[in-house]
């Protein structure tokens, strides 16, 4: 019945206004033609209540619907309140045109938008397929992009000439900013626009709950001027989080803070505030401290500067001048001691200690990694992910490799055992400790201690992996005594040669306990210097005794038909000597043994007495 009112009043309508026309045909479409675009607002408008209705509750609103005229819509209301820029805030506006009315509907925007993104948001009210979500969001997606084109350039502007640009691209469009070099994907700082407010939103991938996106999406949809220097905590906490992750294998733990205690004047005061503090597992008396600072020029790319601290135990009351007047409280604080500005060339750039280092600038420019040595093939270029941090993985390990053999090369200085310090072994196999003098055992006679030093050719410690925990991480001190010149000959095949090696391993302690490693390294020292005597005076009579059994073959006597008596070298054979114990075989068959050996706690030689064999029992 509606259609049938509406076709009845166009056709009176039509047929009014051909009465006296001189141009008939041009007044039958100019009325068509506001019929239809009329006919066309009141469908956009439906749609829009519609939309109103069902999804986009009060995001959007229709400021004013004139019928047949015009409809004005409103989006992005939030937005407006917060951008003093936008007055009339974000409207669309479908309406006849004034000046040609028998062109189709056109669209208006507030604020404008280009004249190209206006014609691509135009196609979205086609004839054909009418339709006002459509319009939105087009209309949307090209204010988004506009947002974030903007943003893009301020971004661009400050990350330096040489730094990795941002990035535009993705429907709904999507900003990605790199905020680290080298860069990551997913630890970029992606800003996007909320279709439904046009707040932007700012999201890092790897890490959904990070604590500063907050404060930064207030500053960049409130205040602009604070961004800076929130992307730049932003980069400081990511340097943390890489460093976490180039820890992730290695005996410490990052933190970004520690209860320490110290004076104002102590050097602490003087580093920035954005370090991280890393603790050993294993030697809670250090610390070692990663200053970060962007480069100047090129904020992307962080410099750190490492220092190595020495820390203690300590409660809220102890006398920090007096480490003997101490309370019953918990120590739950370190005191800060001594800090040193540790070299991070010297520690990746020293003996065996090459590091693949790229220069951010180089990752920026395509990735192209230098070969540290001319010739050196690429197949062996150790390469690391981007988060990982090489400085500090080194710095790191080699001090946790050098820290026990630090606390031993000190405790031996005390006790007069003079020695070079740790150094790098050969081939860069690994760190050891080499004894330049070692104490003279008491009761030892001269010639002894000279001979002893004469043929002792080195004395090292290594650290190495304990055999009966190696798969846990354990570690022992693996003494290695170096001898030539061995007075006795063995039996054993291992102890063959010109030269022979003595081992004696000891557990890895804290620096606390350092003191009773050094006691059994002495005490085994002694053991060695005892028995070395005793074989010495041993290796003499059996010299003698070859000596003499020579000298009675080659003379001729009136008794030769009655047997000798054996000698010292016929009756007793050295089954093996090991500068730790000496194990003689004696008997018919020589399956009889002793083993003799010197015990530093009883102050004397300890004998054991081993038989094998049939005649054992007998």
């Amino acid at each position: 019945i509606c259609l049938a009112l509406q076709v009845a009043f166009i056709h009176q309508l039509i047929q009014s206004r051909l009465q006296d026309n001189p141009n008939p045909l041009h007044e039958t479409y100019m009325v068509l033609h506001a019929f239809c675009q009329a006919l066309q607002l009141e469908v956009l408008c439906v749609q829009t209540q519609k939309l109103l209705d069902d999804r986009l509750d009060n995001h959007i609103r229709i400021e004013e619907y004139l019928q047949g005229r015009s409809l004005t819509l409103t989006y992005w209301r939030e937005l407006t309140q917060h951008d003093p820029t936008v007055q009339l805030g974000y409207r669309l506006t479908v309406q006849v045109d004034p000046t040609e009315p028998s062109k189709p509907l056109m669209v208006f925007h507030t604020p404008s938008l280009g004249s190209k993104d206006s014609e691509i948001a135009e196609r979205a009210i086609r004839t054909d397929h009418l339709s006002i979500e459509r319009l939105l969001v087009h209309t949307i997606y090209l204010r988004t992009k506009a947002r974030l084109s903007e943003l893009k350039q301020d971004m661009d502007s400050k990350l330096g000439t040489d730094a990795e640009k941002c990035q535009l691209s993705g429907s709904p469009a999507m900003l990605h900013v790199p905020v680290l070099q080298p860069n990551l994907r997913s630890e970029q700082l992606l800003i996007t626009v909320d279709t439904h407010t046009g707040v932007l939103l700012p999201h890092v991938p790897q890490y959904d709950n990070c604590p500063k996106i907050p404060d930064l999406q207030h500053a960049l949809n409130n205040d602009k001027s604070k961004v800076d220097d929130l992307i730049s905590e932003l980069r400081y906490w990511l340097m943390l989080r890489r460093t976490e992750k180039t820890l992730q294998h290695l005996p410490a733990t990052a933190h970004e803070h520690l209860p320490l205690m110290y004076y104002t004047s102590h050097p602490l005061n003087s580093l920035g505030k954005h370090k991280v503090f890393i603790t050993f597992h294993k030697h809670p008396g250090y610390v070692v401290i990663v200053e970060f600072s962007e480069k100047e020029g090129s904020p992307c790319e962080v410099e750190q500067n490492l220092y190595f601290m020495v820390v203690k135990q300590a409660s809220i009351e102890d006398n920090p001048d007096d480490d003997t007047v101490q309370t019953s409280l918990p120590k739950s604080y370190m005191r800060a001691y001594d800090l040193v500005k540790l070299d991070s060339f010297v520690c990746t750039h020293g003996p065996s200690t090459k590091v693949d280092v790229v220069e951010p600038g180089e990752r920026a420019l395509g990735g192209k990694r230098k070969l540290q040595q001319r010739g050196e093939p690429a197949s062996k270029r150790v390469k690391v992910p981007a988060y990982f941090l090489p400085d500090v993985a080194q710095c790191i390990a080699m001090s946790d490799m050098k820290l026990p053999l630090t606390h031993l090369s000190l405790k031996l200085r005390e006790r007069n055992v003079f020695n070079t310090g740790e150094q790098v072994e050969e081939g860069g196999m690994g760190v050891l400790l080499r004894l330049i003098d070692l104490p003279t055992t008491e009761g030892l006679s001269p010639d002894t201690i000279f001979t002893l030093r004469k043929h002792l050719l080195s004395a090292s410690i290594r650290i190495q992996a304990a055999v009966a925990w190696q798969f846990t991480g354990s570690r022992v001190f693996g003494m290695e005594y170096l001898f030539t010149n061995c007075p006795v000959t063995s039996l054993h095949s291992r102890e063959q040669g010109p030269r022979r090696a003595t081992y004696f391993t000891y557990e890895v302690t804290s620096a606390e306990h350092v003191g009773t490693t050094v006691d059994a390294i002495l005490a085994d020292w002694t053991t060695i210097s005892m028995l070395y005597q005793l074989v010495l005076q041993f290796a003499a009579q059996l010299s003698a005794s070859r000596g003499g059994v020579e000298s009675a073959g080659s003379s001729s006597s009136s008794s030769s038909n009655m047997a000798n008596p054996k000698t010292l070298s016929e009756m007793v054979r050295v089954r093996s000597f090991n500068y730790k114990s000496i194990t003689l075989a004696y008997g018919p068959s020589f399956d009889a043994f002793c083993v003799l050996r010197y015990s530093p706690e009883k102050k004397g030689f300890i004998l054991s007495l081993v038989c094998v064999g049939k005649e054992c029992g007998q």
